[in-house]
């Protein structure tokens, strides 16, 4: 019996249909209604199965990349003449270890990115995706790394990649280790160093190690690290790299750092000194209001946000062949705001002596 015509029109809307009506579709000549019974999520493995032997590929990888593939559909899949077809299967969400493991022994498995696929699959584990890795093709590994399921012994084997590229990414990772890290910090590429110096996960012990690198990029990186701290700052201003010391100078402030003027103005740079005149000049500004005056202003909304955005200018790093610079702008930024709230503390303090 032919398929009715409302079914069929629910069928080509993706309407919920019976499972009969489904299985009767896939033998409509009509290519469209057959591509959508294949791809219908109320699709059982009987009907995908079936819909996996059809004439056409589009409705072949319909069937495929159905969130009801079974591990029979999908490995049926892998054997198809299409690529589209193959790739659909090693990227359904829904495959197995041992699909995907045949997805990587397939014959055609780089040329026709199955191993792309497989290493972007979010159901790819840690034994897969270090078969991924070992393939010679650097954008499959950088998938492979940017996987949610890479683990540290797929970051570990990264990093004796011949591809700068992928060392540099996994030192990159946020959720790096202790021991991949120290990895990283003796990688013979000074990127691959810097990477793991900016890493956001680096600890103190790894930013001093990367302060004590021959190359000054990879020092300039640690103590621009969001994670870098007093010690870390005391230890970057007697570094021989002249913009260390200047990063070090414009962050100091953030870490209560009581910083030499005397000595730093006998500095052999002149931009060290240019930044640390700057900067005694902002630092020896009261910029907070007094205890006292606080806790007796009805608004307090103003003083808040203009301490917030002082402290944020004073945590900005400077970078690249542009730090001084930068550092000299977020000074002169500082030296703006602390008069806005200079200014506030007065209307404040005048509206508190008014106060009944």
């Amino acid at each position: 019996m032919p398929i009715k015509r409302s079914d069929r029109r629910k069928i080509l809307k993706h309407g919920s249909v019976e499972v009969g009506s489904l299985f009767k579709a896939l033998d409509d000549p009509n290519v469209m209604v057959r591509y959508a019974a294949a791809g219908n999520p109320n699709a059982t493995e009987s009907i995908l199965s079936k819909a996996i032997d059809d004439p056409n590929e589009g409705v072949r990888r319909a069937a495929t990349k159905n969130p009801n593939a079974t591990e029979t559909v999908l490995s049926k899949a892998l054997d198809d003449p299409n690529e589209e077809v193959r790739r659909a299967a090693a990227g359904n969400p829904n495959a197995t270890e041992s699909i995907l493991s045949k997805a990587i022994d397939n014959p055609w498995a780089v040329a026709d990115n199955l191993m792309f696929a497989v290493a972007e699959n979010p159901n790819a584990t840690e034994s897969v995706l270090l078969k991924v890795i070992g393939y010679p093709n650097r954008e499959i590994k950088l998938a492979a790394l940017r996987n949610p399921n890479a683990t540290e012994s797929l970051f570990l084997k990264a990093l004796d990649d011949p591809n700068e590229e992928v060392r540099r990414a996994a030192a990159g990772n946020p959720n790096a280790t202790e021991s991949l890290f120290l990895k990283a910090l003796d990688d013979p590429n000074e990127e691959v160093r810097r990477a793991a110096a900016k890493n956001p996960n680096a600890t103190e012990s790894i930013l001093s190690k990367a302060l004590d690198d021959p190359n000054k990029e990879v020092r300039r990186a640690a103590v621009e690290n969001p994670n870098a701290n007093q010690k870390i700052m005391t230890k970057a201003l007697k570094n021989e790299d002249y913009k260390v010391r200047c990063i070090a100078i414009a962050r100091a402030a953030d870490f209560g750092i009581a910083l030499d003027f005397d000595s730093l103005s006998q500095d052999g740079n002149s931009d060290v000194r240019f930044v640390a005149r700057r900067a005694q000049r902002e630092l020896e500004k009261p910029v907070l209001l007094p205890d006292s005056t606080v806790a007796h202003i009805q608004d307090r909304d103003k003083v808040l946000e203009l301490t917030a955005e002082l402290a944020r200018l004073r945590r900005e790093n400077t970078d690249g062949e542009k730090g001084v610079l930068k550092a000299w702008r977020t000074l002169r930024r500082v030296k703006k705001i602390s008069k806005k709230l200079e200014a506030t503390h007065k209307s404040l303090e005048h509206s508190h002596q008014t106060m009944p």
